[in-house]
């Protein structure tokens, strides 16, 4: 499956890049599609690439013994598995499951190495941290409306939160 340059100019993180960087992602990554309710990454697999979503949408789950349940998603121009990027050893702690039809970049270590100096691996690094720091700053606000909830005791906020990620 071929990514096009047309599809990765249409991105919002790489619409100024240079036709001859976009070109280099293609040259040395691979396009994927998933069919909807094909599962992407699961909880424990080896995370060998992160995806720039192309077309479609992911959906982000949490994994407990007794129920599944969404966290999240990942739309158009945006990122999953991005520890890859950072952790060639990661493994991976949620679900994520293709919502619609979905195709994605594969963006390997070789990819990375083979971009490097170039506007497309910049604009997409960029992207990348910016989207980390939203679902920080998310995450953060989650578990301060929990702490307020739940601030009578420490016990009572650590059994909402346990209960939150189940």
């Amino acid at each position: 499956m071929v990514v096009t340059l047309s599809e990765l100019q249409a991105l919002e993180p790489l619409a100024q890049v240079p036709v001859e960087d976009l070109a280099r992602l293609i040259e040395h990554g691979y396009g994927r599609e998933y069919e909807p309710g094909a599962v992407v990454f699961e909880p424990g697999s080896y995370a060998f690439a992160g995806l720039l979503v192309v077309k479609g949408r992911l959906s982000v789950h949490v994994v407990s013994p007794s129920e599944v349940r969404e966290v999240g998603r990942i739309g158009v121009g945006e990122v999953a598995g991005e520890a890859a990027f950072f952790d060639a050893g990661a493994v991976h702690t949620v679900k994520v499951v293709a919502d619609h039809p979905t195709k994605v970049l594969v963006i390997t270590q070789q990819l990375l190495r083979n971009a490097r100096g170039s506007h497309a691996l910049a604009a997409m690094q960029s992207h990348t941290v910016r989207v980390m720091a939203q679902r920080i700053r998310r995450t953060n606000a989650n578990l301060r409306a929990l702490w307020e909830e739940h601030s009578d005791t420490p016990e009572d906020f650590q059994d909402a939160l346990r209960e939150s990620i189940r």
